[in-house]
């Protein structure tokens, strides 16, 4: 029998069956091709239609003007237990990206010049909350982030845009990172945002316009700002600021009261500041800033770890309320040669001064306790006052080979190493010490001291409080030193 025979055919029997069942079977089948190329962002459908269907995911245009140097970088973290996102390069390529431990790294370079677009689906998309673009792309203002419903890290870099407004970033978005040189003018009025860094771009201070009530930390590191004191009102407020390589000369601060940590670091371009009001200084605040020669900062009280560290072309320092530090805050100064601050009590940290190599002269009549280190390495220091001292901590003067002479009237614990490869030492007044070291052995307190006429004053119990001897310490230094006790 002829297939067209079937159809003049009247009996409704087996063959007639299977027909419609075939014809059903199609129908279905036409409809998930439908459905499939609907999700998959084509047009039309079986059939040959041409209704342009809506497309669901992550979709931006590419512009490749050099091959060989332009690459488009996207990286994107979600939960590890997803699947595999789709990427279609535009150049006829289509690559299914599999989840790496929670990881998405998607990477392509174009064989040719021209105007490609990039499409990312899937359904781990609604699940990302950390993506990174960096791409020769167009249209930043434009991109739909719909698909990211729990988006809270965003980096957009390499674009080809030269005006950004943030308009179409997620609110769930809380830290956003921009960077592309051909940016010019940036603004952001996203409510939950709590870190901002633009990095790397050409806005300066005209260009730049910010809402952003959450926000902690602000990193504008290697823009074009000329001057930063438009953020005068937003420094009290924030616990992290950076604002170095920009072509800054002054920054006037009049109301802050605090000083962001990583403020000043690495601005190596000559600086003056006057922030007269700023009672704390966060950690790092001027680190590795060699382009400041002088700071007064007349109401600062605390100086957090490091503020001002290896402040290579730093001579002078005015901090008049200083009262509390922590570690390394003038460590690597490698220009001070003299610092006096009067109100400093409590040293925090560790190696407060440690390897100033040209300071010389020290005041610090209010320190009572200090940390491991403090003048460690100071090898050109030769006058100290610190005559509130009570507690020196480790190797507090290890490696000050240039110091000939200390007095600690108040110094009741010298600790270990206080005085290790002093070299120079010939008068050492120690007048209520009762603890030499943390027992009365050889604590090396006067460690690799040798062949020096030495004067040491200390209390008549020190000598013989090692059974009925001197203290294992000042016995070392008589055993390698010509020495003569003065008791009290």
């Amino acid at each position: 029998m002829e297939d067209n025979q079937l159809f003049n055919w009247g009996g409704r029997g087996p063959e007639w069956e299977a027909i419609q069942r075939r014809l059903e079977q199609e129908a279905l089948y036409e409809q998930a091709v439908r459905i499939k190329l609907t999700q998959a962002g084509q047009t039309g459908g079986v059939g040959g239609g041409s209704k342009k269907q809506e497309f669901s995911g992550l979709a931006l245009n590419i512009e490749i003007n050099d091959p060989l140097n332009e690459k488009v970088n996207i990286y994107m973290q979600a939960p590890s237990d997803l699947n595999s996102m789709r990427v279609d390069w535009g150049d006829g390529l289509v690559e299914d990206v599999e989840n790496d431990d929670g990881d998405y790294n998607f990477y392509h370079e174009y064989a040719s010049s021209g105007t490609y677009q990039v499409r990312i689906s899937g359904s781990a998309l609604g699940s990302v909350f950390y993506a990174e673009i960096y791409a020769p792309f167009t249209d930043v203002n434009s991109i739909d982030f719909t698909a990211f419903a729990e988006l809270n890290r965003l980096g957009l870099g390499s674009f080809l845009d030269t005006s950004v407004n943030c308009e179409n970033i997620p609110a769930t978005v809380t830290e956003l990172s921009v960077s592309s040189t051909n940016l010019t003018t940036f603004s952001c009025e996203l409510a939950s945002l709590v870190e901002l860094n633009l990095n790397s771009t050409s806005v300066s201070q005209s260009g730049f316009s910010i809402s952003l009530p959450a926000l902690e930390r602000l990193y504008l590191s290697q823009n074009q700002f000329t001057s930063f004191d438009f953020l005068d009102p937003l420094v009290s407020s924030l616990t992290n600021l950076f604002l170095n390589q920009n072509p800054i000369s002054s920054i006037s601060w009049p109301t802050a009261t605090h000083i962001p940590s990583g403020s000043f670091a690495d601005i190596t371009d000559p600086i003056s500041v006057s922030i007269p009001l700023a009672t704390t200084a966060g950690e790092g605040c001027f680190s590795y800033c060699s382009g400041l020669t002088s700071i007064s900062l007349p109401a600062l009280e605390t100086a957090e770890s490091g503020a001002f560290y290896a402040c290579d072309n730093l001579t002078s320092v005015s901090l008049p309320s200083l009262t509390t530090a922590g570690g390394q805050v003038f460590s690597q100064c490698l220009s001070l040669t003299s610092i006096s601050l009067p109100s400093l009590e409590t040293i925090t940290g560790d190696y407060f001064f440690g390897s100033c190599s040209s300071l010389s002269s020290v005041s610090l009549p209010s320190l009572v306790n200090t940390g491991f280190g403090t003048f460690f390495n100071c090898t050109s220091l030769s006058t100290v006052s610190l005559p509130s001292l009570i507690s020196t901590g480790v190797g507090c003067f290890q490696n000050c080979s240039g110091l000939a002479a200390i007095s600690l009237p108040s110094a009741e614990n010298v600790e270990n190493g206080c005085f290790a490869t002093c070299t120079s030492l010939t008068d050492i007044e120690l007048p209520v010490c009762t603890n030499l070291g943390d027992n009365v052995g050889n604590n090396r307190v006067f460690f690799n001291i040798s062949g020096n006429t030495i004067t040491l004053t200390v209390p008549s119990a020190l000598m013989t409080c090692n059974a009925g001897g001197p203290d294992g310490d000042i016995a070392t230094l008589q055993a390698n030193n010509t020495v003569t006790v003065v008791t009290v």
